[in-house]
This record gives structure tokens, C-alpha cells and sequence, in this order.
């Protein structure tokens, strides 16, 4: 069943669907947003192919979902060309052919119309299971495409087109493939954070390589005047996020490590969420640890958990992890936790999210237009059977969201419908106080294509070609009430 909140207000709002899970975002024109995600199974949670693009509106109506490609697909990255008014998905697929994992580009114009669908030939096809793939794109067209396997990191050089110029590998000493990101400066060249024995590096384009600095330990003093020793120290991640700011210093979010000990011994060990500011030395100028020894684990959003905006606002994602083992309290209802701050870590305010009861996994954070935020990720009930859901979160500049339920701000009566996009009949539920007495289905010129007066609850629109119709629902009184469909 598809959730979706519509009815925003103060520019926030959910957008959630089931047996999906979602990847990356980006902001597009009249501040619509298109976000990557993949199908799961609803057993096993595994993808199911090929990965899709959902373009929501400013209201999180869903506008369009395609396919991207046709075979195996996995989109790492999604680039908006404002000028241009070009989407790129870029990402990995399975090449039948060559039996192995081989990059790819796929452009779009805004409204999801697939322009050309690339394979990155050059590159050898990597033939064991990825772990991570990652990518960074710079104004010039070229792409740093990051893939992980569980051996070898592979740095590979290409442009927008698929044009590619070159790649070296790399022993994996982090299981992931750290972060790769953009300098904001005159150079505008790719870089790639890579954890604690790789540091910050800049990548010039024949793949050089030239390491800034490596950060290590953030704080080690004394607890109280005592012999006992604090130490803070970023533990190595793999998945960090590096940002490039343009007064030349870098924002980094990574789990921590803290220490209590006096040497030989140590006390007690603890990770949570940590988020730095350092200049093109090293030096930490300011950070943030998120909820320091409780009995938790609280990570970053893995993907992606720092963005910025034009004015200076950061905004910081993080949340409460699941251990492997299921031990601690009920993580059911855990919470995502954003924080907006200025450029120098210094916080404007901090807010936490509750998506009902459910255990939710924040994946990518974006800083918006308006100044506000959006956070991609996925929910699920541990210990349960149900599938795996997408949640897509707009915040508000202040941090405000409404989630009301589907029609309960202009309308009177309950309902549901699901699933949408549709296949062939939309199943409509309805609460015991609405006498449903028809419905009207019009497509986007406004021409009435359909009508059904009778079993209400389940809408045959199998006779309709693919597109987004508008579905205008009868209800008691002669009161109307409309909603978007769109038909696969």
C-alpha cells in the first residue's frame, strides 16, 4: 500500500511507498525533486530490477516514475544540468553479455524522458559482488565514479557522455568507498575522502593523486584532572561524507570512536555520529558528536549526511542504528535526527523525526531552494515480516513538516487508495462514514476517459494507456475530491 502525504504545509512534507527503497535526490525545476530508489522484494528485501526515478512535486505528489534501463541497474548518483535542463543518473548495471558489473549514464530531460542510456566501455567489468559504488561530478562533465568490491577500490575517470579516460585501483582497507566530492574553489577539481589510513585527497585528471592531510584524533585530554584519558578519534567509516566549502575548509561526518582509559587498560569504547570542520591541513576548527555515551549507536546518514545551502546554512543528518544482534532497547520508532547549523558547525537548531512505528534508515540528506532540507531513506519493523518502505522528508527552513493523513485537511470523509503508479485496478478503501457514488477519471487535457459507478473499491484502468490521470472521487453530499494516478 502507497502512503503519501499531499496536502504540505510551511514547505515540508512525507512521501512514503511501499516495497521500495530509496538512494539519492535532487531538486529540478518549479522546485520539483527527483529521487532514485530500487524495488524490494517484500520477503527477502533484496532489489529487485531494475532501478527507477520518482519525480515528486513541491507537495510530494508523484509526478512520474520510470525505469532506468532495462536489465540489472544500480544509480549511485543523480546530477541536475541547470542550464541545460539535463538529468543524469549515473550508476553500475549488469552487463549480460560480459557477465559482470560495467558503469553507466543515463540523461533525462526534467519530465523524466530518457534521452540516451550509456555504457562506460574501457573499464573492465568488475565480476565479484559490489559492496559500494559512489560518484562526484564536476562543471567540466567528468565524473569520479568510485566502485567498491570487497577487495579492490577502483577510482575510474569519465564523462557525462560515457566517454572513458581512466581509472586505478586500489587495495579496499575500509569496506566502502568513501566519499568523493567537489572542491568549491577556483580548481573546481574531484576529490575523495577515504577514511583513516587515506585522508583527504584532490584527483587532478590524468587520476593523480595528492593527499591534503588524514584526520585522525579529534580531542585526547584528561577526564576531570584525573589519570584517566578521553579520546575522540573518527573511526573508519565506510561511509564517510566530504564536503568542499568555498573558504577553503571541508566538512566531514563520520562515526567516532570514544575512548575512556588509562594505559595499558581502556575502560569503555563507544561510536556515534561525528561531524567535523577542518581546514586544507587538518586542523579541526570546530565539530559535533551527537549523543555521546548512551546505550546506543547513532550513525550519519549513510550516503550522503551533510549539505549546504547558498546561504550558508549545513544541514546534518543523522539517526539511531540498528545493532546486528538486536540487543539493546526497541528500536521500533527510532528517530532521525537533523540538525541545521551555520558554516562553522555552530547550531541553529536540532530537531527529531519519528515516521510511526518503525525503524527508519536516513540514506541522503539535500539542502533545497528554499532553504530547506529533504532526506531520502527507507523504513522497515524489525523482527517483522513487512516489506521494506521509501520515505521521502521535506523539512521546512525551521525544520516544519505536515503529515497529515491523505485527504484529511480539505476533506471531510477517509480514504485510501493503492497502489499508485497502478498496473491494472486501483483499490480504494474508504471509512465507514463515506458513501462512495462515482468515480471520474480525466487524463492530462482534461478529457473524461473513464467512469465507474459500482464496486467502487477496486477501479479498472487497465484499458488506459501509460500517463497520469486525474481521479475525481464522488463522495457523500456531491462533494468531490480529486487525486493524481499515474498508469504504468
Amino acid at each position: 500500500m502507497v502512503a503519501v502525504a499531499l496536502r504540505a504545509q510551511d514547505n515540508g512534507f512525507l512521501y512514503m511507498r511501499e516495497a521500495c527503497q530509496g538512494t539519492r535526490a535532487i531538486g529540478v525545476d518549479n522546485d520539483c525533486f527527483i529521487v532514485s530508489s530500487y524495488k524490494t522484494n517484500p520477503e527477502t528485501n533484496w532489489q529487485e530490477t531494475p532501478s527507477q526515478l520518482q519525480k515528486l512535486s513541491s507537495e510530494g505528489m508523484l509526478l512520474k516514475m520510470v525505469n532506468v534501463g532495462e536489465s540489472f541497474t544500480n544509480v549511485t548518483f543523480l546530477h541536475h544540468d541547470n542550464k541545460a535542463g539535463l538529468v543524469y543518473a549515473i550508476g553500475n548495471h549488469w552487463d549480460v553479455a560480459e557477465g559482470g558489473f560495467r558503469p553507466f549514464v543515463a540523461c533525462y530531460d526534467n519530465d523524466l524522458n530518457m534521452l540516451s542510456f550509456t555504457d562506460v566501455f574501457g573499464f573492465p567489468v568488475s565480476y565479484t559482488q559490489m559492496m559500494d559504488t559512489r560518484a562526484a561530478v564536476n562543471s567540466d562533465g567528468r565524473v569520479l565514479f568510485v566502485l567498491t568490491t570487497s577487495i579492490w577500490r577502483y577510482l575510474i575517470l569519465f564523462t557525462l557522455d560515457g566517454e572513458y579516460l581512466g581509472h586505478l585501483s586500489e587495495a579496499n582497507n575500509t569496506n566502502g568507498s568513501g566519499s568523493p566530492f567537489l572542491f568549491h574553489d577556483d580548481s573546481e577539481a574531484l576529490g575523495h575522502f577515504g577514511g583513516l589510513g587515506e585522508g583527504l585527497r584532490k584527483i587532478d585528471d590524468a587520476l593523480g593523486i595528492e593527499t591534503l592531510f588524514k584526520l585522525n584524533v579529534i580531542q585526547n585530554t584528561s577526564l576531570m584532572g584525573s589519570d584517566t584519558l578521553y579520546k575522540l578519534s573518527m573511526f573508519n567509516d565506510p561511509w564517510p561524507t566530504a564536503k568542499s566549502l568555498s573558504d577553503n575548509t571541508f566538512l566531514i561526518a563520520s562515526m567516532s570512536l570514544e575512548q575512556l582509559y588509562n594505559l595499558p587498560t581502556i575502560y569503555s569504547m563507544e561510536n556515534n555520529a561525528l561531524f567535523v570542520k577542518c581546514d586544507t591541513l587538518g586542523h579541526v576548527l570546530n565539530y559535533l558528536l551527537f549523543d555521546p555515551w548512551n546505550d546506543t549507536i547513532d550513525r550519519p546518514a549513510y550516503y550522503q549526511a551533510i549539505d549546504y545551502t547558498d546561504g550558508d546554512a549545513v544541514y546534518l543528518c543523522s539517526f539511531q542504528q540498528l545493532e546486528h544482534d538486536l540487543n539493546g532497547p526497541e528500536f521500533n520508532g527510532n528517530r532521525i535526527v537533523v540538525t541545521k547549523t551555520d558554516s562553522n558547525l555552530n547550531v541553529v537548531w536540532q530537531k527529531r523525526y519519528q515516521l510511526g512505528n518503525s525503524y527508519c534508515v536516513p540514506v541522503y540528506i539535500l539542502a533545497t531552494s528554499d532553504h530547506g532540507c529533504l532526506i531520502v531513506g527507507y523504513s522497515m519493523v524489525v523482527g517483522g515480516t513487512e516489506p521494506r518502505r521509501l520515505f521521502v522528508l521535506k523539512l521546512s527552513s525551521e525544520g516544519t513538516v505536515s503529515i497529515p493523513e491523505v485527504g484529511t485537511d480539505n476533506c471531510p470523509y477517509s480514504y485510501s487508495f493503492f497502489p499508485n503508479p497502478v498496473d491494472d485496478r486501483l483499490h480504494m478503501e474508504f471509512s465507514p462514514d463515506v458513501t462512495p457514488q462515482a468515480v471520474e477519471i480525466y487524463d492530462v487535457k482534461g478529457r473524461l476517459v473513464g467512469t465507474q459507478n459500482t464496486s467502487l473499491e477496486n477501479v479498472d484502468m487497465s484499458q488506459l494507456p501509460s500517463g497520469i490521470y486525474t481521479l475525481n472521487v464522488v463522495v457523500n453530499d456531491g462533494i468531490v475530491y480529486s487525486e493524481k494516478v499515474v498508469k504504468q
